[in-house]
Order: structure tokens, then C-alpha cells, then sequence
């Protein structure tokens, strides 16, 4: 590139103040890259089950407790929608590290209003996810991954805490108890 701007005959400002201009476009082309993936990865949580057919009135994301346990106990009995979970978690989670796999599959199956009611162990009225069917679809899903197919259970286990630990925080909970605990002063 350099080469270039000796023929041209522009002066060293001129191909510092271009070469900086070409390093804040790649930022921006990055930060793009990124907004997309973030898009694509909401959509995904968001996508449509189709075939799926769950249970009753089910509709992902679940929103309550209730409906979680529905869904799970329709899952231990039933292989063929065991299967359907499966393909769809698969279909709508290819690609990515453990993290992003693990919680891209919880996004599409919890509200953040149920990931707040959700914990590993269950403790007090939370609903306990280490004992749920769902684990295993997840554990299945993962490893149908070719980028996670060695996941190991700890793995799976470490993400699904750190998912259902952060749900607090998502969509705005910390922005609003930090406005709780600090409100601002009146002029």
C-alpha cells in the first residue's frame, strides 16, 4: 500500500490521516460483524418451531414453571418429540463454542422471566434444571455439534449455571437496580 501512495505523491500526512481512515473502517466493519452476529443469534432464539408441535398451548420460549414442567415430562415420555427437540436445537444452534451453542438453545426454549425462576440445583422455589429430561436434549444437542461434539457433561453443566446465574442482569435488570440503589439528583 505504501507503494501506492509514493506514486501518487501524497505527503506523509496525507497517507497517515488515509491509513487511519482505513483502520476506523475496518472497526466499524467489525463492529457490524459483530451487530450481525448478535441479530442473527437473537433470531435464532427467536426462531420458529414449525413441525416442533409442542404440547397443549406451549409456545417457546416458556414463560412459567408450569410449562416447563409440561414440556419436560412430554419430552421422558415421548421419543418422537425428543427428536423433534433435538433437530431443532440442532438446526437453530450450528456453529460456536460451548457458551454460545448452550446458551442459544436456552434462549430459545426460556424467557428471561423463567431463566430468573431456573437454577442447576433447584434452590428454594426455582425450578431445578440438573434434574430435568431437558438437560439430556441439551447434552444430546451439543454433541450433535460438530464445533462442541466433545463436550463434556461439567462443560454443559459450568454454561447452563452461567446462563441461568446472568438472567438477572439481562434485559435491563442491572441497569434498573443500579437506578434503584444510585437515583440520580434532581436539578
Amino acid at each position: 500500500m505504501l507503494k501506492t501512495f509514493a506514486r501518487t505523491g501524497q505527503s506523509g500526512a496525507d497517507q497517515t490521516l488515509m491509513l487511519r481512515r482505513l483502520g476506523e473502517f475496518g472497526d466499524v466493519v467489525r463492529s457490524m460483524d459483530n451487530k450481525m452476529d448478535t441479530m442473527l443469534q437473537h433470531f435464532s432464539a427467536n426462531v420458529s418451531v414449525g413441525e416442533l408441535s409442542l404440547p397443549g398451548d406451549l409456545l417457546l420460549p416458556l414463560d412459567t414453571q408450569e410449562d416447563l414442567a409440561l414440556l419436560d415430562n412430554s419430552l421422558r415420555q415421548d421419543k418422537e418429540l425428543q427428536e423433534r427437540f433435538l433437530r431443532f436445537f440442532w438446526q437453530s444452534n450450528v456453529g460456536g463454542t460451548y457458551k454460545t451453542t448452550v446458551w442459544r438453545m436456552l434462549q430459545s426454549t426460556f424467557s428471561n422471566h423463567l431463566s430468573i425462576n431456573t437454577t442447576w440445583t433447584g434452590v428454594g422455589d426455582k425450578a431445578c434444571f440438573r434434574d430435568m429430561f431437558l438437560k439430556t436434549i441439551v447434552q444430546r444437542a451439543i454433541r450433535k455439534n460438530p464445533a462442541t461434539q466433545d463436550a463434556t457433561d461439567e462443560a454443559v453443566q459450568v454454561n447452563v449455571t452461567r446462563y441461568l446465574k446472568g438472567a438477572s442482569d439481562r434485559e435491563g435488570g442491572k441497569r434498573r437496580r443500579t437506578a434503584e440503589r444510585d437515583p440520580q439528583p434532581t436539578p
